[in-house]
């Protein structure tokens, strides 16, 4: 607690000796209902906000008003950061050599994926949609193209391109093009049918939910308004 105290005051945080990720298990230790939990937790959110760098909160030209279908234009001074087709940055040097040629699928399922004999529920009591939800946040932000490695096929952003697209070709195919409505029961991304079913039923949950939403306001819109 002290040293980030110290942290805050100096405005200096060595993440070698993960301050940060200590903070975070103490604070997980502490009763939903701990007042002095709730106060650190605070401090710890508007510690963390207030060291980002924050751009402005709107660009006045009508080509900023709305972000493109690729991502491209979120930042005005760099229109290509984050786009989907732009290549990864390495930020750490790499440890192990890449081999050429892909592993075997069914290694891969029988590594990862297959349960075994027995049942053994997560000692944590974690449900299994967390990890279909944690699939679709991985590949809404990493879709790495098979003829280079380099290239990220989406667009850095948590846009939920799975279900929406990762480009304009990829959105209109999912749209109705009417009212606002997706296509029923649809989603974009042709990779997540290679994973649990729980990961595509929740991405046809966020679609009826989006048609919801877009109806409520063509009915009540004006009224709200």
């Amino acid at each position: 607690m002290l040293a980030f105290v110290n942290a805050g005051v100096t405005g200096k945080y060595d993440d070698n000796n993960l301050l940060l990720e200590n903070l975070v298990q103490l604070l997980s230790k502490l009763p939903a209902t701990s007042k002095h939990g709730k106060q650190l937790t605070d401090a710890l959110l508007g510690q963390l906000w207030t060291a980002l760098d924050h751009p402005p909160q709107t660009s006045l030209a009508d080509e900023f008003r709305y972000r493109s279908a690729d991502g491209s234009g979120n930042n005005i001074h760099q229109p290509q950061l984050g786009a989907a087709g732009s290549a990864y940055a390495r930020t750490v040097p790499p440890m192990t050599m890449q081999p050429p040629n892909q592993p075997d699928p069914s290694f891969i399922f029988d590594s990862l994926m297959a349960r075994g004999k027995t049942f053994e529920p997560h000692p944590q009591g974690i449900s299994s949609v967390l990890f279909y939800l944690a699939t679709i946040i991985i590949h809404d932000i990493f879709q790495t193209s098979s003829p280079d490695y380099n290239i990220n096929m989406t667009s850095s952003y948590l846009d939920l391109s799975p279900l929406y697209g990762r480009n304009e070709t990829e959105q209109l195919a999912v749209r109705t093009m009417k009212d606002g409505l997706l296509r029923p029961d649809c989603f974009s991304s042709k990779r997540i049918l290679g994973f649990p079913p729980g990961c595509g039923v929740m991405l046809i949950m966020f679609n009826r939910f989006h048609n919801y939403v877009v109806t409520q306001l063509a009915k009540y819109g004006d009224t709200v308004l």
